[in-house]
Order: structure tokens, then C-alpha cells, then sequence
């Protein structure tokens, strides 16, 4: 059974593609020490690369003064994250849907992005966005994967 905990990381200003390894290798240990599985802590990893990649990329890569924060609490069933940075709203004030890039193409001719909010929505549950006071908030669950 893991171990109940609250796991927090806040990068430092004008935050880059370092700093989301660095968060990523910080709740990749916490976790693990938790006793939380391998399937677990992939499908997070997975999650919350794509969520602070895009948050660096298009929302905060700009700004001296970006930053974001990630808090994550560990319950018996579920990894539940609360992600806030300091960029730019969402377009249209909502998550992208999460639909994959149109596949009915010659091999050549596929794309290699837009994959990454397809991913979160298929590994994450209860997925919210709100902007509030200039901030945005991401929040999610992780399910716990049980294994044998």
C-alpha cells in the first residue's frame, strides 16, 4: 500500500524545458519512495510532461518571470495534481479536446506533434482547466494502477 504524502515543486523564474526535467525527475523519486508502482509513475510522468512542456512552450517561454507550480497528493486510489503557471490563458479558455492528428496518410507524410493532449486525456481522469487572478489551474487524477 503507498504511503499517503503531499509532493510539491516550484520552478524557479523565466522556467524552460530544464526545469520540466528537473520536476519530472523530482515526483519520479518522491513517488518511488512512496511506494507508489512503476505503471504509475510512467502514466504520470507521461501526463505531466505533456501538461508542463505545452505550459512552457506556449505559455510561459516568453516571460522573465514564468514560473509554474505542482502540487500532488497521494491517496489509496488516485494521484491527484493541481498544476498552476503564471502564462498565458488557454486558447478559448478550455483544454484542447484531445483528439489524435488525422492518421489516414502516407507514412511520409505524418505528423509528429499533436499527439500530447490526446495522451492526457486518455491517462488522466476528472482533467479541469481555470484561469483565475492571471493564473492558471490545471487539476487531474492519476488512477493508481494495481498491479500483480
Amino acid at each position: 500500500m503507498p504511503k499517503i504524502a503531499t509532493i510539491n515543486y516550484h520552478s524557479l523564474p523565466h522556467a524552460q524545458i530544464a526545469d520540466v526535467r528537473k520536476a519530472l525527475c523530482v515526483f519520479r523519486s518522491e513517488l518511488h519512495a512512496t511506494g507508489i508502482n512503476k505503471l504509475t509513475v510512467s502514466s504520470m510522468e507521461i501526463v505531466l510532461a505533456e501538461i508542463l512542456n505545452n505550459i512552457v512552450e506556449h505559455g510561459i517561454g516568453h516571460r522573465p518571470d514564468g514560473w509554474f507550480c505542482i502540487e500532488c497528493r497521494t491517496g489509496k486510489s488516485v494521484l491527484q495534481f493541481h498544476i498552476r503557471d503564471n502564462g498565458t490563458a488557454m486558447p478559448n479558455g478550455t483544454l484542447p479536446l484531445g483528439l489524435p492528428p488525422n492518421i489516414n496518410r502516407p507514412l511520409h507524410k505524418m505528423p509528429e506533434g499533436g499527439w500530447g493532449w490526446s495522451l492526457v486525456h486518455a491517462l488522466a481522469e476528472n482533467l479541469t482547466y481555470l484561469r483565475k487572478d492571471h493564473i492558471n489551474h490545471v487539476t487531474y487524477r492519476i488512477p493508481i494502477i494495481i498491479s500483480k
